[in-house]
């Protein structure tokens, strides 16, 4: 698979023709591994895994874990049995009449255990900071993270910060921080 969504029209049309493929080796690992239920938290490189588990009966879901859905997550919404959200969205069209419940974002019990055992941070170091995002998100935070860092900065607050960012961004992300002085 490979991105539709901000690609050229060449690119959009590569990327239709390797959906039969993926389409293929999809049901053919379904079906070698007696699979039941798939879940999709979009992405074009759902697409066709998606679609190959709905042409076998298969229950399909989807869980859309960003307040706007994805191309992907909009464009197969009609193919889902049931879609999972992450937060409320005002906006629920994209559904497309798909039964819709808002469950949250699935966390690892020990990253959800650090949230629920809340301590201060020692004063004697700066606030670390970890920064993911992904889908459409990930440019968000890398515009908007550091400007709001450097105010916290001019509250006073030391900090580290690591942020994770897609390879292309590295340098514009680090050059954000440079700029806030951070």
């Amino acid at each position: 698979a490979s991105p539709i969504a901000r690609a050229t029209r060449p690119q959009q049309i590569r990327s239709l023709l390797q959906l039969g493929p993926g389409f293929t080796a999809a049901r053919r690992a379904f079906l070698r591994n007696k699979t039941d239920v798939v879940v999709s938290f979009g992405s074009y490189a759902s697409a066709a895994a998606l679609l190959a588990a709905r042409s076998l009966g298969l229950i399909t879901i989807i869980h859309e874990g960003n307040r706007d859905p994805g191309l992907a997550n909009r464009r197969l919404a009609h193919y889902v049995h049931r879609i999972y959200l992450g937060t409320a969205s005002p906006d629920l069209d994209w559904c497309n009449g798909t039964p819709s419940t808002v469950a949250g974002t699935p966390v690892r019990l020990n990253v959800a255990g650090i949230a629920s055992s809340f301590r201060s941070i020692p004063e004697d170091r700066p606030a670390r900071i970890l920064v993911v995002g992904g889908s459409l998100g990930a440019g968000f935070l890398a515009r908007e993270i550091p400007r709001v860092l450097q105010r916290v900065v001019g509250l006073g607050v030391s900090v580290e910060v690591h942020h994770q960012v897609d390879p292309g961004q590295v340098d514009g992300t680090r050059n954000a921080y440079a700029r806030a002085g951070i």
